[in-house]
């Protein structure tokens, strides 16, 4: 297996996938390459010195995204960026030697050692006539489908195997933007929604494991990589008090000086939110919650 993984993120979200980016270095222990489509040119630089230096980076590979002159749906008023909507072009970017690509979305964290589990995915992958391998997408499965004429089931998209000579062959890139196009309004889960109206139905499903919905999580429960879906993120003060967020947070001070990465998207919604938290003890979830309050006082500057 290539062992080629691919994020695409704006400057809006450098820290979340730096933070997984570190993540998942840690948990392998073998040399891998990252594949970067970002909205600015980037070089290596641009990373934390603890990506750039780690013993299980091969390289980083950076191209800037330049097909700006798409209309994408769904972006005003919403917090997600344009950035969601770049990997549907990654045959422009990705270089054609490259046989197979793991895509991860920015809000995952790797808490064990995926590669392995990839590898054979990828494998049974090249071997079927399907072009991608996804999570089928459980919860509000069947809305989702018909929302937008599938047939089959609806995958998350945070966690892609993708073989690449398939994807070429069938000029998928192309087609992708064809049908985001057609769906326009149509569209409310972003990319997302093109890539299933496009597949329907039709791809390897993908191991619950390898995209664990952070909102299922508990301490009984087994994964290899914590997929924080939805808007109430770990470093949103809505968010920031689930069990899972320390998660996160562990991962983001790796690559700041900061233990606590806290993003106001409306100050006084976040304000009731760290009220709240302190009158229902839910700040005692995290590890240090005095250094968070410091944190969370000094943000406000």
């Amino acid at each position: 297996m290539n062992k080629n993984i691919l994020y695409c993120f704006d400057e809006n979200y450098n820290y979340q996938a730096f933070s997984s980016i570190i993540s998942l270095l840690d948990s392998i222990d073998e040399k891998i390459c990252i594949h970067v489509i970002h909205n600015q040119d980037l070089n290596n630089n641009d990373f934390p010195e603890a990506i750039q230096l780690h013993s299980n980076l091969s390289k980083i590979l950076s191209y800037k995204f330049n097909d700006n002159d798409n209309d994408f749906p769904n972006l005003e008023n919403n917090h997600i960026s344009a950035a969601t909507y770049y990997r549907l072009f990654i045959d422009k970017y990705i270089s054609k030697e490259i046989d197979s690509l793991i895509y991860l979305d920015a809000d995952t964290i790797c808490i064990e050692d995926p590669l392995i589990k990839f590898e054979a995915i990828m494998d049974e992958l090249d071997k079927s006539s399907f072009t991608i391998a996804a999570r089928t997408e459980k919860l509000a499965n069947d809305n989702n489908a018909k929302r937008i004429g599938v047939k089959g089931n609806y995958f998350n998209a945070g966690v892609l195997c993708i073989d690449m000579n398939k994807w070429r062959k069938h000029n998928v890139s192309i087609k992708l933007v064809e049908k985001m196009n057609d769906l326009n309004e149509k569209i409310i889960n972003w990319d997302q929604d093109v890539l299933n109206s496009y597949f329907n139905g039709q791809y390897l499903d993908l191991d619950e494991e390898l995209n664990f919905n952070s909102t299922n999580y508990g301490p009984d429960k087994s994964f290899k990589i914590l997929h924080f879906i939805g808007s109430k993120k770990p470093w949103y003060l809505s968010g920031m008090f689930k069990y899972s967020s320390e998660i996160y947070h562990s991962n983001f001070s790796k690559i700041s000086k900061q233990r606590y990465h806290i993003v106001h998207l409306w100050k006084l919604s976040s304000l009731k939110d760290f009220v709240k938290a302190i009158l229902t003890l839910k700040i005692f979830r995290l590890r240090k919650p005095i250094l968070f309050i410091k944190s969370f006082i000094y943000s406000f500057r």
